[in-house]
């Protein structure tokens, strides 16, 4: 099963990511997943761990986005994290938790879906490997 991680503090926004993910996966005749809800960085790393992807917005209550990302990583975590924010300015800052797709608000739709293709390959691929 396919574990995916919402972390965003406005309700709406995090919403509107669950129903994108849903209808991706409808889409894509994936129906072996499950998809948490955190409305924030503290929740998340309180909540249930090894997410198999954390769709993840910077700017949030501390600890924010990038700093949960740093403390998931310092922990060990391997998610694929995919940072959802409308902050431009720091795309660069993601290299240095190993983000794996930097999604600006408000999200694309095809973006988005290429976003997921990318993933849905990239977990397939560890599935393979014993990861």
């Amino acid at each position: 099963m396919m574990t995916f991680a919402i972390c965003d503090d406005e309700p709406l926004m995090a919403q509107e990511l669950a129903r994108r993910l849903a209808d991706f996966m409808r889409e894509r005749s994936v129906t072996d997943y499950s998809v948490s809800s955190f409305s924030s960085g503290r929740a998340l790393l309180e909540g249930a761990a090894g997410f198999d992807a954390v769709f993840l917005d910077i700017r949030m209550e501390q600890p924010d986005g990038m700093e949960t990302a740093r403390l998931l990583r310092g922990r060990g975590d391997h998610s694929l994290l995919v940072f959802v924010t409308v902050l431009k300015e720091c795309v660069f800052d993601c290299f240095q938790v190993e983000a794996f797709d930097y999604l600006l608000k408000p999200v694309d739709g095809a973006r988005f879906r290429r976003t997921m293709d990318r993933v849905l390959r990239r977990l397939e691929q560890r599935t393979a490997e014993g990861v």
